[in-house]
């Protein structure tokens, strides 16, 4: 696991109050509405924490951005397939009809 992902762990068992007391806030002042805003936010980054794969060969690439993320989750909404985006070779998504297309990489995120 990524050190990324450890202190997102860590951080909402800090904040949600769901871990071992040392990583808990005893404080009262954090208030419930703080807790709540930190809780969604450490939440909607863990969302963003998924894997960029090669469609042909399902090799690990690296870890998807975010605008990788959404691509591939609007391509399968779209297809009801593997939402499957082009990447070329400086990381930018293409769409099939650009300069490139052709020569782009298949890829899925998980």
């Amino acid at each position: 696991m990524s050190d990324r992902v450890d202190g997102l762990n860590r951080e909402f068992h800090r904040v949600s109050g769901l871990a071992p007391e040392h990583f808990c806030p005893s404080d009262p002042a954090y208030g419930q509405e703080l807790k709540d805003r930190q809780i969604a936010d450490v939440l909607a980054e863990l969302a963003t924490l998924v894997d960029l794969h090669d469609y042909s060969t399902g090799d690990y690439i690296r870890q998807a951005t975010a605008a990788e993320a959404q691509a591939s989750r609007e391509a399968a909404e779209l297809d009801g397939g593997a939402g499957v985006i082009l990447i070329d070779d400086q990381d930018r998504i293409l769409r099939a009809d650009d300069r490139g297309a052709d020569e782009a990489r298949r890829c899925y995120v998980s």
